[in-house]
């Protein structure tokens, strides 16, 4: 009996385990299907709406997750959430987003719940097997491109070429390399299979442009933008420039370009690197590899490019002539083809700029009786706007004829120019001609001897008027100069300047005989504005000769030698004449003096120096610190063993 109720709780106790375990399966099934039904109800139910305009994924991605509790998973490095997109949606499911968001952008996304995962789509599902391909970059002429870049796309596999210009890369069958060069446009081609590749690649003049060689080495030119500044023919042809100096004005950062004078052929400072402590703060001029300290007698629309080398690593090559900074200034020469005849003319008005108000004769009047200056004054009909009778609308005119042409084995240019310039102080005493003659020419003599030159001549006259001394000058003078005092008399003259001539007093006369104005109000220094022109009359004449020639020897391929002489003449001849003249007993000269001052300069430099370069490059070429680098000489550059830094 008790055997048999044993075996009835065995039994009853197994029954009752089978009912708990389905009710816990039960349970567990249940929660599952709410938190599928839950996850599903919540990626339909949710609406959201975006209007954004040229974001990032990134930011899109954001967005979504400041309105929503989505929380997206991705790697950067797989994932490009840079990417600009412009989303405009309303009221759409985050499927309808996503799918807009990255619609044939190799990017797949899974939703668990919440959590929103971004994964790369696999270009290939099947892994390829790699095989090596070998091959040569060369450009048009045929010529090996060193350092060129060749990289499997959609990959970090990759190469570069070695001096020959071949590289070698292991990868797949249906692979497409990219191949790029600075100053070659970047190209692609697919491998189909091939073991070996030649690779054609064509320059890209633009890119080029973005290279200068600085002192012994070379720097992209978005990395030096604030050490060297350029200013090209385009620039100088678009303003009215009389010397070289002023094309520098407001084109050039952190170069000041300072006129003291505003008289016709006045000269300029130019400070590049602030101010010196060894008592001369002017920069180096090179004047088509020429060193010259004077630069007055360039034509302007000559001048094919200025650089101004402002660091010391980019005037390094000068040394300690280049310590104020380096203007280099090369001038245009010709080109192959037919001849050309080009001319240039600019006709320019000057006129006073902003000017001070002054007073007039019934306020002068009544500031000198007010305090107690004068008591005697009294207003005899004459108001004097110094201002208006010194001052006038001065023309200024410029010719510039040039021939030029060339062909294979000879290219010149001839350029004659002349400048008028007159001052904008009345009368013929405030002028400057320039007179300039350019040739620039090369000539190949033979497949080893290339000969050329570069010659310049000018002739400058300056006549100029007394500005400002310790005895003041025309502008102060026209600024003290009181209005009761006429510029000359035509009528019956002033007691006080009847005493004078009673007295035999050589007074200055005007252009038609009038004695000019003398003032009874004011004495001492301040004189009439057209006496002080006429103290001293000076003429200043310039005349330099400039040029190189030079001769390039090319005994064996890719070893030139080369030889240049360069002189540069200067002279200078002032004449200074002042005339026997009184206005008053602190202004006069009893008696008429001529003085005249000459001064020579000859400077001459010969250089001699050659160049090497391995049979990458047939163009012979000459490469000058801080100019853009043109056509293949990057290659050569970096084949000479200079230095290259990176980007």
């Amino acid at each position: 009996m008790k055997l048999v109720l044993f075996g009835e709780m065995k039994q009853l106790l197994f029954v009752s385990k089978i009912f708990l375990i389905m009710r816990l399966c039960l349970i567990l099934f249940i929660c599952s299907v709410f938190q599928s039904f839950a996850a599903t109800t919540y990626s339909q139910t949710t609406i959201l709406s975006l209007h954004l305009n040229n974001v990032s994924v990134e930011e899109v991605l954001n967005e979504i997750e400041a309105q929503s509790e989505y929380r997206f998973l991705y790697n950067k490095r797989t994932v490009d959430v840079t990417r600009k997109v412009s989303v405009s949606l309303d009221d759409q499911e985050i499927t309808a987003i996503l799918d807009n968001l990255f619609d044939n952008k190799q990017v797949s996304y899974m939703i668990s719940d919440r959590q929103v995962v971004l994964n790369p789509v696999e270009a290939k599902a099947i892994h390829q097997q790699k095989k090596k391909v070998s091959g040569q970059v060369v450009d048009a002429s045929g010529l090996s491109v060193i350092g060129a870049n060749v990289i499997e796309k959609g990959t970090t596999n990759g190469t570069i070429t070695d001096m020959e210009g071949n590289f070698s890369l292991e990868v797949g069958d249906n692979a497409i390399l990219q191949v790029s060069y600075i100053g070659y446009t970047a190209m692609e081609q697919e491998v189909r299979g091939r073991a070996v590749m030649e690779i054609v690649l064509q320059e890209d003049s633009q890119a080029l442009d973005e290279v200068i060689v600085v002192g012994y080495g070379i720097q992209k030119k978005s990395v030096i933008t604030g050490a060297i500044s350029s200013v090209k023919a385009e620039d100088m042809m678009n303003s009215s420039n009389t010397r070289p100096e002023q094309a520098l004005q407001g084109k050039t950062s952190g170069v000041q370009v300072v006129s003291s004078s505003g008289a016709p052929g006045s000269a300029m400072k130019i400070r590049i690197r602030g101010y010196s402590s060894n008592g001369n703060s002017d920069p180096l001029y090179i004047v088509d590899g020429l060193r010259t300290d004077d630069i007055s007698g360039l034509e302007p629309s000559n001048i094919e490019s200025m650089e101004v080398l402002k660091d010391g690593a980019s005037a390094a090559i000068y040394g300690a002539e280049g310590g104020n900074g380096v203007v280099l200034i090369t001038t245009k020469n010709g080109s192959s083809g037919k001849t050309q005849v080009t001319y240039d003319f600019q006709y320019t008005i000057q006129s006073l700029g902003r000017t001070p108000k002054v007073m007039n004769a019934e306020q002068y009047i009544g500031y000198m009786t007010e305090s107690g200056a004068l008591t005697d004054v009294a207003f005899e009909g004459i108001d004097t706007d110094w201002l208006k009778e010194t001052f006038e609308a001065s023309p200024m005119q410029k010719h510039n004829v040039s021939i030029s042409g060339g062909n294979d084995q000879s290219t010149y240019l001839m350029s004659l120019s002349y400048l008028n310039q007159e001052g904008i102080v009345k009368g013929k005493d405030d002028n400057y001609k320039r007179y300039s003659g350019m040739f620039n020419g090369s000539q190949k003599v033979n497949n080893w001897l290339k000969v050329g030159s570069s010659i310049h001549i000018n002739r400058s006259i300056q006549k100029s008027i007394n500005e400002d001394d310790e005895f003041r000058g025309v502008i102060s003078n026209v600024l003290l100069m009181d209005p009761l005092t006429p510029v000359e008399y035509t009528g019956t003259l002033p007691s006080h300047v009847q005493t004078m001539v009673d007295e035999n007093r050589k007074l200055m006369t005007s252009e038609n005989g009038n004695y000019y104005g003398i003032s009874k109000y004011i004495t001492g220094e301040t004189v009439n504005p057209f006496v002080q022109r006429k103290q001293a009359q000076t003429v200043k004449t310039i005349t330099s000769f400039m040029g190189n020639v030079y001769a390039d020897l090319t005994p064996l391929e890719g070893l030139t030698i080369t030889s240049k002489l360069g002189i540069n003449y200067y002279t200078q001849n002032e004449h200074v004449y002042k005339p026997e003249y009184y206005y008053s007993g602190e202004m006069m000269n009893m008696n008429a003096s001529v003085s005249e001052n000459d001064q020579m300069m000859t400077y001459w430099q010969w250089e001699n120096y050659a160049s090497y370069v391995k049979s990458i490059d047939k163009h012979n070429f000459t490469v000058m610190a801080g100019t853009a680098v043109s056509r293949r000489e990057l290659k050569s550059v970096v084949a000479s063993g200079s230095p290259l830094l990176n980007d």
